[in-house]
């Protein structure tokens, strides 16, 4: 899954037992524990990067699944809305440039 333009905490959405986006139903206790540990703010920045790649090495190993489609974003919004940017990702928009005008 494309998940650059957010924080890469949200993988527990998609690969972490009953996630909302574990659309396939995968479960791997050892990527589930890789995960708990880099989202862990306690360990130190070593430890969370490899737990990052033995996370990335697990999913790219097992490939639980593969997006092939990612439909396109619609951003409708009115004048008095500023600050927003459409970017095509599977989770959705982000709003943290948006605000409002009066």
């Amino acid at each position: 899954m494309d998940f650059v333009s957010i924080d890469p905490s949200f993988f527990a959405l998609a690969i972490q037992g009953q996630g909302p986006l574990n659309t396939c139903g995968w479960s791997n206790p050892e990527a589930s524990a890789a995960l708990d540990t880099a989202r862990d703010s306690s360990k130190s920045e070593a430890e969370v990067g490899a737990a990052w790649d033995k996370l990335q090495r697990i999913v790219l190993d097992e490939s639980p699944f593969v997006v092939v489609v990612v439909n396109p974003l619609l951003a409708a919004h009115t004048a008095k809305v500023k600050g927003v940017k459409v970017m095509h990702n599977i989770v959705g928009p982000d709003l943290s440039t948006v605000y409002m005008v009066k």
